[in-house]
C-alpha cells in the first residue's frame, strides 16, 4: 500500500495532533491532492511578530483558526504545506494516471511523510519558545 494511502487509513478524520514542548500540532491530509500540512497552536504567550521570520519546509503559508476547516482546538494556529515544487500530492497525480494523462515530468517529487511534517512542527515550536533558536 503506498504510504500516502496507508496515512488515510490509520487517520479516517485525515489528520492526528500531538503534544510537543506544551504546545500542540497537527498533521493533516489534503483531502483532494493528498499532500500533508502540518499546523501549531499558538499560545497566548507566544509572540510572532512576522510568520516570514519562522523557518519551516517552504515557510508560514497558514495563520489563522484551524478549528474553521477541521475538528480541532480553537485558536490562532500557523502552519505550512508540502504542495510546493518538488513536492509530491499523490491523489492529484493518480487521478491523472487513471484518466490517461501522462505530462513526462523527468524531475523526482518527494511524498513528505508524516515525521518530516511532526520534524517541521516541532522546529516552529522550538523556534517560538526560544527566539534565538537557530534553524
Amino acid at each position: 500500500m503506498k504510504p500516502w494511502h496507508q496515512f488515510k487509513l490509520e487517520n479516517p478524520d485525515g489528520f492526528y495532533a500531538k503534544e510537543y514542548s506544551n504546545h500542540t500540532f497537527v498533521v493533516y491530509q489534503h483531502e483532494i491532492s493528498g499532500h500533508l500540512n502540518g499546523y501549531v497552536l499558538l499560545k497566548k504567550d507566544d509572540r510572532v511578530e512576522d510568520t516570514m521570520d519562522i523557518k519551516c519546509h517552504g515557510g508560514i503559508t497558514f495563520e489563522g483558526n484551524l478549528a474553521e476547516i477541521i475538528p480541532v482546538q480553537a485558536g490562532n494556529w500557523i502552519g505550512f504545506d508540502c504542495a510546493h515544487y518538488g513536492d509530491l500530492a499523490p491523489f492529484y497525480k493518480e487521478k491523472l494516471a487513471a484518466l490517461g494523462f501522462d505530462f513526462g515530468v523527468s524531475y523526482e517529487e518527494i511524498w513528505r511523510t508524516p515525521e518530516f511534517v511532526e520534524e517541521n512542527c516541532r522546529l516552529i515550536i522550538n523556534q517560538l519558545e526560544d527566539p534565538e533558536y537557530i534553524a
